[in-house]
């Protein structure tokens, strides 16, 4: 199993190449007056973001003021997970399959517990 810290906008982060199984996902949202946003995840190396459809898309909550607490994703499937037959690929955007990434500062932290397969 890895874990990675990314920071992530809308230009699309590979994270690895390859058969993956994507476990657990855990959003840091860094700043108080952040929106809502969402994190796209692609079974693609070099998905356009906003055209690319994602594989799945989750919130990324708005920021509250006065806490910074991580939100977890544990994803379940047969696998123990989302299985990923291509590549590993993140981006966060401010609408659920848009393009347009968070303003400056805005971004959060993303921590990825995958399992590459072969």
């Amino acid at each position: 199993m890895r874990s990675d810290n990314i920071d992530v906008d809308e230009t699309g982060v590979l994270v690895y190449t390859g058969e993956s199984v994507l476990r657990s996902i855990k959003i840091l949202q860094k700043t108080e007056d952040a929106p809502l946003l969402y994190l796209q995840i692609f079974d693609h190396a070099s998905p356009t973001v906003g055209t690319t459809a994602p594989s799945m898309v989750l919130p990324v909550p708005a920021g509250l003021s006065g806490r910074m607490v991580p939100f977890r994703y544990d994803l379940t499937g047969p696998q123990g997970g989302l299985k990923l037959g291509t590549a590993l690929t993140i981006a966060v955007t401010t609408s659920h399959d848009g393009a347009t990434g968070p303003d400056a500062g805005d971004e959060p932290d993303i921590v990825l517990d995958y399992q590459p397969l072969g």
